[in-house]
């Protein structure tokens, strides 16, 4: 079996956007428009000819049927894998994952896909190759001007992306409606999508917008993934086409649970945000509870964090982690299809696909510290939380019921539900919390 094959194949069939329109307001045009403007565009037209409804839904209920076999087949053989391995049963390890390779492809059915980047995560495993193969992969580069195209896209057709930016915007620009300058530390900050919306609003502030600061804290792998430089420059572009004061400010490090205010270059003045999406689930245990320590010493104004995965598996265990791990990707890959199902969207699912892969990789064929993917759940984030000191921020009313009115824009709507379970604001699909987002003060 060969070691290098998951690079390779990753390779193969790389996403390819639509860049015919990628001038900077394009994007946050195009985010701002679907997450505010709540219009009636997402209307659907209801086919009047029940015997083909009826058709429809039966041939649906099969193919549901077939794929939720084919789901609990997957997840068994993937179980055994992982006990295989575990056990250092070599040979029967190599013959199981072989055999659920031969199932599996990039651009094939959602199981088959599924099956694919577990089926990888564990050749990588079984080779020892998982954190050369994650390290060689995370250093590969796109343009930041496909990427933002990409997310853009993304945003348009899942709510799990679009909820979030809405959530978070609509939160900072109510806690800094007369703030003169408004800092936001963004741990994990990505490609900086998040933050062109923000712009925007600021821009249409009544009084006029403030000085925005954005400090982007980011681990080395990821700021090769999404070079600072680039996120900084497009971001600032961006503020100065609409007339925002605009700074950005980078830190590169591992350490966030060392970081403090002098790296962070705060103002006295300054309305602190702090931000994490996802990421905070690279530390691990107790540099976790000394990076929330040391945000609640810095008395941010508030502290947003999503948990992403909203569910923990960080277990010891590798046959523990594949199971919780399963469960919810599984859930993950089948949104990802229901919101990109069209051919042309080809490149946006497989670039998510993607992401959530080395994700997978990470998680399954990583031991020890090189092992950053360590999810908690919502509820014991919840705990670490309030062990920290931090106070739940009660959601308001109208972001609460801004956030269902923008997910009926969405096509596919009925799918996903959104909750809440104290101060967390819940994203379902289909009963699943697919993503968990919370505010917290001092």
């Amino acid at each position: 079996m060969e070691g290098d094959g998951l690079q390779s194949n990753w390779s193969e069939s790389q996403p390819v956007a639509d860049n015919s329109n990628n001038q900077d307001h394009g994007y946050a045009q195009s985010l701002f428009d679907s997450f505010i403007e709540l219009d009636d565009a997402g209307d659907h037209q209801i086919d009047q000819q029940t015997d083909n409804l009826v058709l429809d839904q039966q041939t649906d209920d099969l193919v549901a049927a077939e794929e939720a076999k084919l789901m609990r087949y997957l997840k068994a053989s993937i179980v055994k894998c992982c006990e295989a391995i575990a056990a250092n049963a070599t040979t029967q390890a190599y013959e199981l994952v072989s055999e659920l390779r031969d199932k599996s492809s990039p651009t094939g059915t959602t199981v088959e896909r599924l099956a694919f980047y577990f089926s990888e995560a564990l050749v990588a495993r079984s080779t020892g190759t998982g954190s050369l193969l994650y390290n060689g992969l995370i250093k590969s580069k796109r343009p930041i001007d496909e990427i933002l195209q990409l997310f853009a896209t993304v945003a348009e057709t899942s709510p799990g992306f679009g909820l979030p930016i809405f959530f978070t915007n609509q939160t900072i620009l109510d806690e800094t409606s007369s703030a003169a300058r408004v800092h936001v530390v963004d741990f994990g900050i990505g490609p900086g999508y998040r933050w062109l919306c923000l712009i925007k609003d600021f821009s249409e502030r009544s009084g006029g917008p403030p000085h925005f600061r954005v400090t982007a804290v980011d681990r080395p792998s990821n700021s090769l993934l999404y070079p600072r430089e680039d996120v900084g420059a497009k971001l600032g572009r961006y503020a100065s086409s609409l007339g925002v004061p605009f700074e950005f400010h980078s830190v590169v490090t591992a350490d966030w649970d060392s970081i403090g205010p002098s790296q962070l270059m705060i103002q006295p003045d300054d309305v602190l945000i702090v931000t994490s999406f996802h990421k905070l689930r690279e530390l691990s245990d107790d540099p976790k509870r000394r990076f929330l320590r040391n945000i609640h010493a810095m008395e941010p104004k508030l502290f947003l964090n999503a948990a992403f995965p909203p569910v923990g598996f960080n277990s010891p265990s590798l046959v523990a982690r594949a199971r919780e791990a399963f469960e919810f990707y599984a859930g993950m890959f089948e949104a990802i299809a229901a919101s990109l199902a069209e051919s042309r969207f080809a490149g946006e699912r497989r670039f998510l696909e993607q992401l959530r892969g080395l994700e997978l990789l990470n998680t399954l064929a990583c031991e020890g510290e090189e092992r950053v993917e360590r999810p908690e759940g919502y509820k014991q984030w919840q705990e670490l939380m309030r062990g920290a000191g931090f106070e739940g921020y009660e959601i308001k009313r109208h972001v609460y019921a801004g956030a269902k009115k923008m997910l009926a824009t969405y096509s596919n709507a009925r799918e996903y539900s959104v909750g809440r379970s104290g101060n967390w604001i819940l994203l379902r699909r289909n009963r699943q919390v697919l993503i968990a987002i919370s505010n917290w003060t001092c």
